[in-house]
């Protein structure tokens, strides 16, 4: 599968490059190695460019570079959700509370 066939909000890691030269140079410079993990981002109607985040930088790729992207899909996880109590992990639950306790935690 390449970069020009992921959805948008999906994510991918990537495979190789195909392709020599200076556009297999430029992918290559912009962060474009093998085992990066992608996110399509956003797509131009008309098979206009496609912009994809890679290593926390958002690139805009002409569909022809985008191409020569071979990846893996990778499936997405939710980040936050209820646990398995019924409650939204909030900005009190597992790391903050390890870190920083919770008023009730201490003992008065």
């Amino acid at each position: 599968m390449t970069l020009d066939q992921l959805d948008i909000g999906e994510f991918g890691k990537i495979v190789s490059i195909i392709g020599e030269g200076a556009i297999r140079a430029r992918l290559m410079d912009m962060g474009f190695v093998e085992g990066t993990c992608v996110e399509m981002m956003r797509r131009a109607p008309m098979g206009g460019p496609f912009e994809v985040r890679a290593r926390g930088t958002l690139i805009s790729l002409r569909p022809e570079e985008a191409r020569m992207v071979v990846i893996m899909p990778l499936r997405r996880h939710r980040r936050m959700g209820k646990g398995k109590h019924g409650r939204g992990r909030g900005r009190r639950g597992g790391f903050w509370r390890r870190m920083f306790g919770h008023p009730r935690d201490e003992e008065g």
